[in-house]
């Protein structure tokens, strides 16, 4: 093939690139953004996170994303703490991570702003940082009362934990019993002096807690799970009571 020098001048060549400047930026940047954002979004698909703002890793490490930098004014520490409140995650736990502007970009800004000036990195994203951080916690809360099979409203979170509770009614008087119980057997076993009774009403007492115990909590169990067994095996069978 034969090479053909051509001349032009630096003014010549200024007014064509001029007049064509747009497509010789797009031919040359464009391909080589879209290769890096398709390889930070590929990389943040991997990565077990949340929401935007927090990555929970499989050491319970709480890793939460704040794209305000950090020059001695403390918002990234600030910032993080106002996410790790909302999550109400233990502190301990917690490290930071600065996304970089190419997965914001990718991701349709979600982080917002990266512009940091004095206070204004707090003022300016505390709102929202704060509704990431609650909206990761109720996340968190749906997936483990989906996984338990309860509502979400008896599911509460504390110290990067999720706890399960609720109450009924019905165990007011339960409690009452209880309560009423171990009262009388205290003062039996204060007031008493003979060592065999004090031991009689340890033993009441003990007697009375441990067979509510194992009525409405083992007892029921066990019974429900008799009970979906025998159905699964094609007995018309029924929780008595029902």
């Amino acid at each position: 093939m034969k090479m053909q020098r051509v001349n032009i001048s630096r003014r010549e060549f200024l007014i064509h690139t001029g007049l064509t400047g747009a497509s010789f930026v797009l031919g040359l940047s464009l391909p080589l953004g879209n290769r890096a954002l398709a390889a930070e979004t590929a990389a943040s698909e991997t990565i077990p996170e949340v929401n935007a703002w927090v990555v929970i890793e499989p050491d319970d490490t709480v890793i939460i994303r704040v794209a305000r930098s950090e020059m001695g004014q403390g918002t990234l520490t600030g910032l993080a703490q106002l996410v790790a409140e909302e999550l109400e995650c233990d502190w301990s736990k917690v490290k930071t991570e600065y996304p970089t502007p190419g997965q914001n970009l990718a991701r349709d800004r979600i982080w917002g702003s990266f512009a940091t000036g004095g206070s204004r990195g707090i003022r300016g994203s505390h709102q929202y940082v704060r509704e990431g951080g609650a909206l990761a916690r109720e996340m968190l809360r749906a997936a483990a009362a989906e996984a338990w099979d309860v509502a979400v409203g008896e599911c509460t979170v504390a110290a990067s934990l999720i706890f399960y509770g609720f109450w009924r009614v019905e165990f007011i008087p339960v409690m009452l019993v209880s309560t009423i119980v171990d009262y009388l057997a205290a003062l039996g076993i204060h007031g008493s002096a003979n060592a065999a009774r004090r031991r009689a009403y340890l033993a009441a007492s003990l007697t009375v807690n441990l067979g509510l115990l194992f009525y409405f909590k083992y007892l029921i169990f066990a019974a429900e799970n008799v009970t979906g067994l025998l159905q699964l095996l094609g007995f018309d069978a029924h929780p008595a009571g029902r």
